[in-house]
């Protein structure tokens, strides 16, 4: 079936959202919302709310300034979640690359003799690459700007830009 729906203007969006039966406290305020925030971003935050998910029918009651609060809710989770998260990731970053290095030398990612799996060592090493081919930070461009050997700088910086 090839897709043929045209664009709808925002006041469009919010009539066929009442059609179905979302009740709107202040259309002008709807119309910020979705203005700024996708009508299919908030469709997430409304299934909950219908009550037959073929016609996208909602049940009585259903308020979009509610669809707007669960939307805000969650952004305001995943903000301190990942917040978490990154402090968790730069300590498990830091305390990798101490532990090995100070084990195994500077370089020690580029030492196939400490893979377990030759492939997935081999995948790595590629993913570094491409990590620090995208990356601007200025301690990864200075380092190439004065060394050339080995072709990658060593763990404290390299795996600073590796995502995690």
């Amino acid at each position: 079936m090839r897709y043929n729906k045209q664009p709808i203007s925002i006041t469009e969006q919010i009539a066929i959202l009442k059609s179905r039966g979302m009740v709107f406290d202040n259309e002008q305020e709807a119309l910020s919302v979705l203005e700024n925030i996708s009508y299919f971003r908030l469709a997430g935050y409304w299934r909950t709310m219908e009550q037959d998910s073929t016609q996208h029918l909602f049940r009585a009651g259903s308020k979009f300034t509610e669809v707007v609060n669960r939307y805000q809710f969650d952004s305001e989770l995943k903000t301190l979640v990942f917040a978490a998260i990154q402090k968790i990731e730069i300590s498990v970053r830091t305390r990798i690359i101490h532990h090995f290095s100070m084990a195994h030398g500077a370089f020690w990612f580029l030492d196939a003799a400490l893979a377990d799996d030759i492939d997935l060592f081999h995948a790595n090493l590629d993913f570094l690459r491409t990590e620090l081919d995208r990356s601007h930070d200025e301690f990864i461009t200075e380092h190439f700007r004065k060394y050339d050997e080995p072709d990658m700088p060593p763990a404290w910086k390299t795996l600073e830009v590796a995502s995690f």
